[in-house]
């Protein structure tokens, strides 16, 4: 079979991190670029040897005519870029966040559904190799029933993105929404709503800001703590904290159940089980360390292995979401991330944005750092 003609679309940052991993696909080869710089899509073009760039959508797609599209723009643009791709005949996989709200995104789903493209977003981090394993754990009943989810996702300020964000009062991120929360709540909730199992999940929210103001324009006013308390009508409750203030900034997804409990170091590629141990007495708090050593060195074995094969990299689990949806490209299978999932994603986000309006709109609230002094 051929492989699928791939075209990007958005030449910034992340679209580098979907190009190295068509590169290194066998179902897929890169024959297109577009942005609206041409400047950027020269440069990506050359950097991984793509034979066309544009710096026109509709020249793109009439001339390339690739198989897929992928999105990799700020989000105000995805629903449009999305449609007119769908509209042309090409599946499309969208970065994070699909749409801005709700309504969007059921046109975009209405209209994957009126073309036959198939569509997906990039839920990198809901197809690392940890949160597989973790997955797999909770199917094999490892755990018992769920009973509470926690995910934990840091954020750095400081760090590459986060820096382009606090550059400038005009970067696109201001303008979401959900604002800062809104280009990276999808990694936080992804790993909760998928054991929350009913479309009616509650959500109670709460904003404030911890970083410091003095800019003079609207970066004072950005919120950047989240806390998420959530609830499935089963009784299956979540709480998920975004934090750009807690050090080391971590990732992590830890789920509680009735025979035992496990974490899913995202960051680190480690899954911590921690069983329901009867044994009485010093001998019962000895075993579930000894069980703990032992499932770190099956861990660290599998890591190096990984590496060894180049495998243990930051976006292993965009590449395998890639991969996937090309699969499901060329079997005519569902894709990787249900529609479903995307909309009730969406639902949830837009419950959250409308919680915290007045954080958004207006500023959130101070927290300081307490000041703890000798008595």
């Amino acid at each position: 079979m051929k492989p699928l003609r791939i075209a990007i679309v958005g030449c910034g940052k992340v679209a580098d991190d979907h190009a190295e991993a068509v590169r290194f696909s066998e179902r897929a080869r890169l024959i297109a670029c577009c942005d609206r710089s041409s400047l950027m899509a020269e440069q990506l073009a050359v950097r991984f040897a793509i034979p066309n760039h544009y710096d026109d959508m509709a020249a793109m797609l009439a001339e390339s005519r690739p198989d897929v599209v992928h999105i990799t723009t700020p989000p105000q643009a995805h629903v449009e870029l999305a449609v007119q791709s769908m509209r042309a005949g090409c599946h499309v996989l969208v970065e994070k966040p699909l749409a801005l709200d709700e309504e969007q995104t059921r046109h975009l789903i209405s209209v994957a559904e009126e073309t036959g493209r198939l569509l997906t977003v990039g839920h990198s981090y809901w197809l690392d190799s940890v949160a597989i394993d973790l997955r797999e754990l909770v199917t094999a009943g490892r755990l018992g029933d769920i009973v509470h989810v926690e995910s934990w996702y840091g954020y750095s300020l400081a760090g590459t993105y986060g820096k382009a964000i606090m550059s400038s009062p005009d970067n696109w991120v201001h303008d979401l929404p959900g604002k800062l929360f809104h280009n990276n709540i999808d990694h936080l909730l992804n790993k909760v709503l998928e054991f929350l199992p009913s479309p009616d999940v509650t959500v109670e929210a709460r904003a404030f800001r911890r970083s410091p103001r003095g800019y003079g324009d609207r970066r004072d006013h950005m919120p950047d703590e989240l806390r998420l308390y959530l609830e499935d009508p089963s009784g299956i409750t979540a709480y998920a904290t975004f934090t750009s203030a807690v050090k080391p900034v971590v990732q992590w997804v830890k789920v509680y159940g009735t025979r035992g409990t496990a974490t899913a170091d995202i960051t680190h590629r480690f899954v911590e089980i921690s069983p329901d141990v009867s044994v009485p007495t010093a001998l019962g708090r000895l075993i579930p360390v000894g069980v703990k050593m032992a499932g770190a060195a099956r861990q660290l074995g599998r890591n190096v292995l990984q590496f060894g094969r180049s495998e243990f990299h930051h976006f292993t689990g965009l590449r395998r979401l890639i991969d996937e949806f090309h699969q499901s490209v060329l079997d005519g299978t569902e894709p990787p991330i249900p529609l479903h999932e995307l909309l009730r994603m969406s639902r949830v986000q837009d419950d959250i944005w409308r919680q915290i309006s007045d954080s958004l709109a207006k500023g959130a609230p101070a927290r300081a750092a307490v000041q703890r002094t000798e008595p």
